[in-house]
């Protein structure tokens, strides 16, 4: 099972195990670690991408270089946008590991309270 498959595996618990605050927390370190992992494919999805803009830079066409601007979106293209998507799926995860410990503190304040 790869990072992005793990990630929705926990995910879609989440609904089922919402009071279970032991789950909840193991919920929080598990996203935390996958989002350590994907932080890594992050990099090398940016890497990827640099490196396909650099070439499209080199890139001669009708006597002209390319613009930088034309390579970007060629790079972008190329690598099917693959960074950015992994980026948006990164803050979705940390939204996620901020709700989950904000239910984790508010079942922990009422569990104080005695309620």
């Amino acid at each position: 099972m790869n990072t992005q498959e793990k990630i929705k595996e926990l995910i879609s618990q989440i609904e089922t195990y919402k009071n279970d605050l032991n789950w909840l927390s193991y919920c929080a370190v598990q996203l935390a670690v996958l989002l350590y992992s994907l932080g890594e494919e992050m990099g090398s999805a940016r890497l990827l991408e640099e490196q396909t803009v650099i070439g499209y830079l080199d890139t001669i066409t009708e006597g002209k270089k390319m613009s930088v601007a034309e390579s970007e979106k060629r790079g972008i293209v190329d690598t099917q946008g693959a960074y950015d998507k992994l980026k948006i799926n990164y803050q979705s995860i940390l939204e996620i590991i901020q709700s989950i410990k904000k239910r984790l503190d508010s079942q922990s304040q009422l569990s104080k309270v005695g309620i």
